[in-house]
């Protein structure tokens, strides 16, 4: 047996390596879209569940405070250092607070330590506070988390009362979230950080959008319910939409105020 013909007739001849790496290389290119397309799928999964978490928690805080849902900022008319996720020493607009998610709110409802899992598709810095870090890249509807459409002192005392709110189905909860900010951490364009409310559309203000639409292009909203969905962004204010994904899952007007975001209007 001649040995040396097997041998060499085994071996490929570089045409033949550089044709089968060409393959091996528009193959993977065909299939990483789909790779990374998985991949953001699966974290907007995990990301509804987190945001599944949070709704179970105030909804169970509500069973234990005569139905009354938490406040999302009991003191932001006074010291501004207290959040529905958590206390700060600093003021919240500083760009120095740190919270302590030990002692917020939903702390005892979702598991003890009242950490919040970060969802996976938000890229914010760790370097730096980032405005409300601490929430999780998640914000809550500000007009479920008051007892009233204004600025006193009294309606951020407590949330709205769960047996209130109408047609709980289509009313926002929780949703993903987030605000540009500066890069020493507080008011600012320079990127995006940590939001902990998710502002409505429409109303007198007419408040910057602060949902983000981060999971290809959606964005996933907890509902007063308990259910969790996803939706794409329809509208927003002024280039928030180009600029940062931010916006609304509706038109931006008081009569999708009322039907998404008022506790009691149907």
């Amino acid at each position: 047996m001649d040995c040396h013909f097997f041998s060499s007739r085994g071996r490929f001849t570089l045409v033949e390596l550089l044709v089968v790496i060409g393959i091996i290389g528009i193959l993977s290119a065909m299939l990483m879209p789909a790779l990374g397309r998985a991949k953001m799928v699966a974290q907007s999964t995990d990301c509804k569940s987190n945001i599944r978490q949070l709704v179970a928690g105030n909804l169970l805080y509500a069973d234990t405070f005569h139905g009354y849902l938490a406040p999302y900022a009991s003191d932001m008319m006074g010291a501004n250092k207290h959040r529905w996720h958590g206390t700060s020493e600093e003021p919240s607009n500083s760009g120095g607070a740190s919270y302590d998610t030990s002692n917020g709110l939903l702390a005892e409802f979702i598991g003890g330590s009242g950490q919040i899992n970060r969802c996976a598709s938000f890229i914010a810095p760790d370097a730096m506070q980032a405005f409300e870090k601490g929430c999780g890249g998640y914000g809550y509807n500000t007009l479920v988390g008051t007892l009233a459409e204004n600025w006193s002192p009294e309606a951020y005392a407590s949330g709205c009362k769960i047996g209130l709110i109408n047609a709980t189905e289509r009313k926002v909860m929780f949703a993903d979230s987030s605000i540009p900010i500066g890069k020493g951490g507080g008011w600012g364009n320079d990127l995006l950080g940590y939001s902990s409310s998710i502002e409505a559309p429409g109303g007198y203000w007419l408040m910057f959008p602060t949902m983000h639409f981060r999971h290809l292009g959606k964005a996933n909203i907890g509902y007063c319910d308990g259910h969790v969905g996803e939706s794409p962004l329809i509208s927003s204010h002024e280039n928030y939409d180009v600029l940062w994904n931010l916006g609304h899952p509706c038109e931006n007007n008081d009569e999708m105020r009322d039907r998404y975001y008022r506790p009691r209007t149907k």
